[in-house]
């Protein structure tokens, strides 16, 4: 997964837009695992309120109270966040 993430990042920085992201494995998987799939998290405005650029005081006291060292700010609507990780097992 982190391979894959770090590939994301690349390719995003590279200006590929995130809902572009995504990797399919169907080969070269563990016994049970049938596919992987990978695929990269936008992050959208309405997340912005909690991780974007500018917070409001009373959010970032929240953050700082409830997140202690939390740095899952200053991001931008369309950056990548992340990925979600899906497995799908093979038939039995």
């Amino acid at each position: 997964q982190a391979e894959t993430l770090a590939a994301f990042e690349r390719e995003a920085a590279a200006g590929t837009p995130v809902s572009a992201l995504q990797r399919v494995q169907t080969e070269g998987l563990p016994a049970g695992v049938a596919l992987r799939s990978m695929r990269g998290i936008a992050v959208e405005p309405v997340c912005l309120a909690c991780h974007g650029k500018v917070l409001a005081e009373d959010t970032r006291a929240a953050l700082a109270r409830h997140y202690p060292g939390d740095t899952a700010i200053g991001f931008d609507a369309g950056d990548l966040r992340g990925a979600l990780w899906v497995e799908v097992p093979a038939s039995h």
